[in-house]
């Protein structure tokens, strides 16, 4: 059970390096230096999305354990409606006030407007994020550890095949990656998300969802 979760969070936190690396090669140092800029605090972010997260996986753990499976499926419903009320409220922070974090941590001022953009694109995305991490502290507390690593391995593919496109080919540079970052949420939050919904341990039904 441990190395699943061990891989699947190096792979979230390569995520950014990946970002950086296309970068390097397809565009300029400015370009790096945007994401790179960014780095310290999207880091923050993650670590927090996947620390609160977690509390759905210890409170839906312990309610299987005791086998009350309407306690349970209140837990999930919760953990559904936090994972999107609390990713909209970071994106809107995080979109509205991007300049003003980067300008805390001392970004360079010929680097601001790209890293604001990466930054802006990287939260548009945190919703994504939001759903596929509590989602898959779901999965992980049923003991299906395996389902959220092979979803995060596929996302990682999506991410550098995109990125490839998009910078390599079309030549979006720091837009580009950002895009990709998106998309590669949006295909595992819908993996880990479905995953859910077809779980014989918890039942979702999302018209009872509140």
């Amino acid at each position: 059970m441990f190395m699943p979760i061990l891989i699947m969070n190096v792979m979230t936190t390569l995520f950014t390096v990946v970002d950086m690396t296309v970068l390097r090669i397809y565009a300029d140092d400015n370009a790096v230096g945007s994401v790179g800029a960014s780095g310290m605090l999207i880091t923050l972010c993650t670590s927090l999305v996947i620390g609160v997260s977690t509390g759905a996986n210890v409170t839906l753990a312990r309610s299987l354990g005791k086998g009350d499976q309407k306690e349970s499926e209140r837990i999930v419903s919760t953990a559904i409606i936090v994972s999107v009320v609390g990713g909209i409220l970071l994106a809107t922070i995080g979109i509205i006030f991007a300049e003003t974090f980067l300008k805390l941590m001392d970004c360079p001022p010929e680097l601001l407007s790209d890293a604001a953009l990466y930054f802006r694109l990287y939260f548009l995305g945190v919703p994504l994020s939001m759903i596929n991490s509590y989602s898959n502290s779901i999965l992980r507390a049923t003991g299906n550890t395996k389902s959220p690593m092979n979803f995060v391995l596929i996302g990682g593919v999506v991410k550098v095949i995109t990125n490839f496109i998009l910078v390599a080919f079309i030549g979006l540079g720091v837009e580009g990656v950002g895009i990709a970052t998106i998309v590669s949420w949006l295909v595992m939050g819908l993996l880990s998300f479905i995953a859910v919904l077809k779980s014989d341990i918890v039942y979702v039904r999302l018209k009872k969802i509140k």
